[in-house]
Protein backbone atom coordinates (compact mmCIF):
# COMPACT_ATOMS: atom_id res chain seq x y z
CA UNK A 1 0.00 0.00 0.00
CA UNK A 2 1.25 3.49 -0.85
CA UNK A 3 0.59 6.48 1.43
CA UNK A 4 0.54 9.99 -0.08
CA UNK A 5 0.14 13.41 1.47
CA UNK A 6 -2.44 15.37 -0.52
CA UNK A 7 -3.83 18.88 -0.43
CA UNK A 8 -7.61 18.99 -0.52
CA UNK A 9 -10.24 21.67 -0.89
CA UNK A 10 -13.15 21.56 1.55
CA UNK A 11 -15.30 20.00 -1.20
CA UNK A 12 -12.69 17.31 -1.97
CA UNK A 13 -12.35 16.44 1.71
CA UNK A 14 -16.13 16.29 2.09
CA UNK A 15 -16.19 13.82 -0.83
CA UNK A 16 -13.57 11.60 0.85
CA UNK A 17 -15.41 11.76 4.17
CA UNK A 18 -18.76 10.91 2.56
CA UNK A 19 -17.24 8.01 0.60
CA UNK A 20 -15.70 6.46 3.72
CA UNK A 21 -18.14 7.42 6.50
CA UNK A 22 -21.37 8.03 4.55
CA UNK A 23 -21.72 11.62 5.74
CA UNK A 24 -20.14 15.06 5.67
CA UNK A 25 -18.85 16.83 8.77
CA UNK A 26 -19.43 20.55 8.09
CA UNK A 27 -16.89 21.54 10.77
CA UNK A 28 -14.02 19.41 9.50
CA UNK A 29 -11.40 20.39 6.94
CA UNK A 30 -8.08 19.22 8.33
CA UNK A 31 -4.91 20.72 6.90
CA UNK A 32 -3.21 17.33 6.51
CA UNK A 33 -4.72 14.44 4.56
CA UNK A 34 -2.86 11.22 3.79
CA UNK A 35 -4.49 8.83 1.33
CA UNK A 36 -3.77 5.13 1.03
CA UNK A 37 -3.66 3.84 -2.54
CA UNK A 38 -3.22 0.35 -3.93
CA UNK A 39 -2.97 -0.19 -7.68
CA UNK A 40 -4.20 3.41 -8.23
CA UNK A 41 -7.34 2.69 -6.18
CA UNK A 42 -8.26 4.61 -3.03
CA UNK A 43 -8.23 2.33 0.03
CA UNK A 44 -8.73 4.91 2.77
CA UNK A 45 -7.40 8.06 4.38
CA UNK A 46 -6.14 9.53 7.61
CA UNK A 47 -6.41 13.24 8.36
CA UNK A 48 -5.61 15.66 11.13
CA UNK A 49 -3.39 18.49 12.28
CA UNK A 50 -0.36 19.25 14.43
CA UNK A 51 -1.57 19.77 18.00
CA UNK A 52 1.89 21.09 18.85
CA UNK A 53 5.42 20.71 17.42
CA UNK A 54 5.69 16.98 18.14
CA UNK A 55 2.08 15.78 18.42
CA UNK A 56 -0.21 14.90 15.51
CA UNK A 57 -3.94 14.81 16.26
CA UNK A 58 -5.93 12.37 14.13
CA UNK A 59 -9.35 13.76 13.25
CA UNK A 60 -10.46 11.01 10.88
CA UNK A 61 -9.19 7.62 9.78
CA UNK A 62 -11.25 5.36 7.62
CA UNK A 63 -11.42 2.78 4.87
CA UNK A 64 -13.57 2.86 1.72
CA UNK A 65 -16.53 0.49 2.35
CA UNK A 66 -15.49 -1.92 -0.43
CA UNK A 67 -12.21 -2.57 1.44
CA UNK A 68 -13.41 -2.54 5.04
CA UNK A 69 -13.45 -6.31 5.44
CA UNK A 70 -10.02 -6.66 3.84
CA UNK A 71 -7.75 -5.35 6.53
CA UNK A 72 -9.05 -2.65 8.88
CA UNK A 73 -6.35 -3.55 11.42
CA UNK A 74 -3.56 -3.50 8.83
CA UNK A 75 -4.64 -0.11 7.50
CA UNK A 76 -4.82 1.35 11.02
CA UNK A 77 -1.34 0.06 11.86
CA UNK A 78 0.29 1.15 8.58
CA UNK A 79 -1.40 4.57 8.44
CA UNK A 80 -0.40 5.51 11.98
CA UNK A 81 3.13 4.15 11.44
CA UNK A 82 3.45 6.31 8.30
CA UNK A 83 2.85 9.44 10.40
CA UNK A 84 5.28 8.34 13.12
CA UNK A 85 8.07 7.96 10.52
CA UNK A 86 8.46 11.74 10.54
CA UNK A 87 9.37 14.06 13.38
CA UNK A 88 6.15 13.27 15.26
CA UNK A 89 6.66 11.90 18.76
CA UNK A 90 3.02 11.44 19.77
CA UNK A 91 -0.18 10.50 17.96
CA UNK A 92 -3.46 11.47 19.56
CA UNK A 93 -7.04 10.93 18.50
CA UNK A 94 -10.45 9.74 19.52
CA UNK A 95 -12.62 6.70 18.90
CA UNK A 96 -16.37 6.41 19.39
CA UNK A 97 -16.79 4.55 22.70
CA UNK A 98 -19.24 2.14 21.01
CA UNK A 99 -16.67 1.13 18.37
CA UNK A 100 -15.14 -1.84 20.20
CA UNK A 101 -13.42 -3.18 17.07
CA UNK A 102 -11.42 0.00 16.47
CA UNK A 103 -10.69 0.39 20.19
CA UNK A 104 -9.20 -3.13 20.29
CA UNK A 105 -7.17 -2.43 17.14
CA UNK A 106 -5.80 0.81 18.60
CA UNK A 107 -4.87 -0.79 21.92
CA UNK A 108 -3.20 -3.74 20.21
CA UNK A 109 -1.12 -1.28 18.15
CA UNK A 110 0.41 0.52 21.10
CA UNK A 111 -2.18 3.23 21.79
CA UNK A 112 -3.25 3.96 25.35
CA UNK A 113 -6.49 5.40 26.67
CA UNK A 114 -5.89 8.84 28.14
CA UNK A 115 -9.47 9.79 28.92
CA UNK A 116 -13.00 10.25 27.67
CA UNK A 117 -15.14 13.17 26.61
CA UNK A 118 -18.67 13.79 25.46
CA UNK A 119 -19.53 15.75 22.33
CA UNK A 120 -22.10 18.54 22.39
CA UNK A 121 -24.54 16.02 20.87
CA UNK A 122 -23.96 13.52 23.69
CA UNK A 123 -21.68 11.02 21.92
CA UNK A 124 -19.08 9.45 24.23
CA UNK A 125 -15.54 9.43 22.80
CA UNK A 126 -12.42 7.66 24.06
CA UNK A 127 -9.26 9.78 23.74
CA UNK A 128 -6.16 7.76 22.77
CA UNK A 129 -2.43 8.46 22.56
CA UNK A 130 0.64 6.65 21.26
CA UNK A 131 4.29 7.57 21.81
CA UNK A 132 6.85 6.87 19.11
CA UNK A 133 9.13 3.97 19.97
CA UNK A 134 12.79 4.89 20.10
Amino acid sequence: MEYRLVETTKEEFDGLHKLVFGNIDPNMHPPIVIVAMQDKELIGFISGYFHNLNTFYIQALGIVPAHQKKGHARFFKEATAAILEGDVRYLMGWINAKDNVTLRIALSNGFHIMGTRTTTKGKLLVEIIKEKSE
